[in-house]
């Protein structure tokens, strides 16, 4: 099977509205690491097409709006406003997923002994309850490069969960903690082993407050 073919495989239909959410919340993230906004095209009820950068959604007298970047410079853009409601296709290229950072991808000896302080600093805060944070091998380098951007992220939510009495409780009752990376993210919990997946793509990263609703849903 090829790369394309899992590509394919891995892709979920989504409603336009729904769709054009997801790609301001990527256009919001891109405008600020000041990378390019998602390239579609939207095809209208009118059967006009229009193709530009994703730009935002705003609802404007309960009207959804979606603003589209369609022609000039940043710094003088020419921007189209379009009810949402009259979109009935949009077209997005499938790309690749980006690693979460360039250079080369961090070992694995580098890993452990990052998550290893981590877990030191998580143990103590949990009042000398020894927690088990691992990487959920085998990771390739893309995994890596997700797992290693995150770490600085995933530590603050933990030891910010480690800090209140029901979160203290419920990664005191956890087994292991094993972090990896796929797709969009994830986290479950199966007999104690509380799996974080992170999202393998820097375009769909998540922050600090999306990571720990993630995680306290599983807990």
């Amino acid at each position: 099977m090829t790369a394309a073919h899992d590509r394919l495989a891995e892709l979920n239909p989504r409603a336009p509205r729904r769709l054009l959410d997801e790609l301001a919340g990527k256009a919001a993230r891109a405008a600020a690491q000041g990378k390019d906004r998602p390239q579609v095209t939207v095809m209208l009820a009118t059967g006009r097409e229009l193709a530009g950068r994703v730009v935002a959604i705003g609802d404007e007298g309960g009207v959804v709006v979606l603003a589209l970047h369609v022609g000039g410079p940043a710094s003088a853009p020419t921007v189209t406003h379009v009810r949402v409601d009259q979109v009935i296709a949009v077209t997005v290229d499938v790309a690749p997923d980006k690693p979460a950072f360039d250079g080369p991808p961090p070992g694995r000896l580098e890993l452990a002994r990052a998550l290893g302080d981590h877990a030191a600093a998580l143990t103590s805060v949990l009042g000398g309850a020894p927690v088990a944070l691992s990487t959920a091998d085998p990771l390739g380098d893309d995994e890596r490069h997700a797992v290693a951007a995150a770490l600085p992220t995933l530590a603050k939510v933990l030891l910010a969960l480690a800090a209140d009495d029901l979160g203290k409780d419920a990664l005191r009752g956890l087994a292991a903690i094993k972090v990896g990376a796929a797709g969009k993210g994830s986290v479950t919990q199966t007999a104690g082993t509380l799996s974080i997946d992170v999202p393998r793509s820097s375009d769909d990263a998540w922050d600090e407050r999306a990571m720990r609703r993630e995680i306290e849903k599983a807990l």
